[in-house]
């Protein structure tokens, strides 16, 4: 499949799985139109294999990353691939390709820090505090995708090198905050 506003069959006889759902032909277009339906990881599994770059996020990548947060069922696609997407789930973009590796559609872990920072930038710098990450691929997707202001918010800076913003929050109460959320007991 190749990407125009809508996934196109690159061979006349290409076979597709189910979760390409034609859409309608337009008049003198003799190709078939096709959107994705994603609603599941296996339907997310189906579309790696056929060649679209997905990511899939849950719950249990904050489990791993140790902080005790539940997230929705999360797909995680290139920007450029939103508007061929249908979903219950829901659909967050990325504007680079890198995290979208022959890993299959398990991100890692400084890719799920990068989502965080959008969705809770308090919770990702928890994960930040707790876990053994690469730091280095770390900056290098915080600048990739442009989160420098709300990585400076939570102060971020204190493991990472990159251009600092400026942040509405004062520094003291924050530590206090993240010291108050550290973790007291040992996790199994």
């Amino acid at each position: 499949m190749r990407l125009m506003d809508n996934l196109q069959k690159s061979d006349k006889y290409e076979r597709y799985p189910k979760i390409f759902k034609e859409v309608g032909k337009k008049p003198h277009r003799p190709q078939k139109r096709f959107k994705l339906v994603i609603n599941d990881k296996n339907d997310a599994k189906q579309a790696w294999i056929s060649g679209i770059p997905i990511l899939w996020i849950d719950s249990s990548f904050t489990k791993i990353l140790r902080y005790p947060m539940k997230i929705p069922d999360t797909i995680v696609i290139p920007r450029e691939f939103i508007a061929v997407i249908e979903s219950r789930l829901r659909v967050h973009t990325f504007d680079s390709m890198t995290p979208f590796t022959k890993n299959g559609i398990i991100p890692q872990f400084e890719d799920v820090i990068v989502f965080m920072l959008e969705l809770d930038p308090l919770a990702a710098r928890a994960m930040v505090d707790r876990s053994d990450i690469d730091y280095k691929y770390l900056e290098k997707r915080i600048i990739q995708e442009n989160l420098e202001r709300e990585a400076s918010e939570v102060y971020l800076q204190d493991y990472l090198n990159f251009q600092v913003m400026e942040t509405p929050f004062n520094r003291e109460r924050l530590m206090k905050i993240i010291d108050r959320n550290n973790i007291k007991e040992v996790l199994p």
